[in-house]
Formats: structure tokens, sequence, C-alpha cells
């Protein structure tokens, strides 16, 4: 009889600050940030977003076919558990079911512009160790910014804007999420306060990058 071979484990290749991430708004950026935390074996996801995988989003934001209908989270985090099996994964889309889906506060929360409804759900769970991301998109130009504690957050909520799900090109999806990956991991690694990063995908070039100190 054949014994089915072990899928290997992730080996964790984050910083020790990034161990348990909310991901909330799964367009084509949410998405790919979460499978690739997946891959880089972050311990535990919360994946928030209220809506379904569209005919007309489906391509654009990265997901199966065979996804149709079905919740973004949903999707989500079974593609998040094919690349790490181990990871700890959880969904949730109304305000309530994100409450009942928290324990603890989290290290990190990725927010994007079309979840701001779930923000106010998460705000108690912010600590002042907590890291906090946003990424918007205005045309090509992306901008991405990763600051600590409730402040940050409040600010975040007051200011974040740019396009919507769906309405960002497939390659400024990628290059954003590769960003957003890159400065989470620089600015838990190091001492900074505050970290901002805007660049223009469709001329490869880098706008502005400020680093606060401690």
């Amino acid at each position: 009889m054949k014994r089915r071979a072990k899928t290997p484990a992730v080996r964790q290749r984050l910083p020790p600050g990034i161990r348990s991430v909310i991901v909330l708004g799964l367009d084509g950026i949410g998405r790919l940030v979460a499978t690739q935390l997946a891959a880089l074996g972050v311990n535990r996801l919360l994946l928030v977003d209220s809506r379904q995988v569209t005919r007309i989003g489906q391509a654009a934001e990265g997901y199966a076919f065979e996804d149709i209908d079905r919740s973004c989270g949903e999707a989500t985090a079974q593609r998040c558990h094919e690349i790490n099996p181990g990871l700890d994964v959880e969904t949730a889309t109304g305000v309530a079911r994100l409450r009942k889906a928290q324990t603890g506060p989290f290290d990190v929360v990725i927010c994007r512009p079309h979840a701001r409804r779930q923000w106010s759900a998460v705000s108690e769970h912010v600590t002042d160790r907590t890291i906090v991301v946003t990424c918007e998109i205005a045309d090509s130009v992306s901008r991405i910014e990763c600051m600590r504690g409730p402040t940050a957050f409040d600010a975040a909520v007051n200011r974040v804007g740019g396009i919507g799900p769906s309405g960002v090109p497939i390659h400024i999806t990628t290059i954003a999420a590769g960003l957003v990956i890159a400065e989470l991991v620089r600015f838990a690694a190091g001492s900074a306060r505050q970290r901002r990063l805007i660049f223009d995908a469709n001329s490869s070039s880098l706008i502005a990058k400020r680093k606060s100190k401690e």
C-alpha cells in the first residue's frame, strides 16, 4: 500500500513581530498579500471581506473561475491552506462576525479602502505594538504606509482612499502586493516609527520614500 506523501511544513521566513495578521479587503491586492503571507509562514490569518467573487471581478482580482459566487474570504482561505496546510486561517464578512472571530490582538492589520466598514470592528484589538499597513492606489501610483498603534489606525480610517476592488490593472496589483510585503518586513525588522512609499508602476519609478525615526 502506497503512503501519501506528507505536505512539507512552510518555514517561517518573517520577522518575529509578524505572527498574526488581519487582511481587511480581499481585492486583487489583499488576496495576493494574504497568499504571500501564507507562503512566508505566518501563523495566523483573519481574512475580512463582505463580497462574493463575481464574473467581472474574478480575473481582475486573481480568483479562479471555480470561485465565482463564493465568498472572497472562503476562496482566499482555501488558497492559503493549499499553500500552507498548517496555517490557522479564519474568515469574516459582517462586523458582527468579525468581532466574534477575533480572539486577542493581532500583530499586523493590512487595510484596503473598500473594506472601510469593517475597520471599526478591529480598532479595539489594535495595541501600541500593532503594525497598521495601508495601501492606496490612484491610477498607476501606489501609496503604502506602515505605522504602529491605535492613533495610526484612527488616522488611516479617516484618510485612506483610492481605487476600489476590480479597478486596478493586474500588473499594478502584483507590484503593489509585493511592495506591501517588502515594506511590512522592513518596518517590523527595524526601529522606525513610520515608513511611507509612493511608487509609480507604469514608469517603474520611486516617487517618494520616507522613514521616521523613533
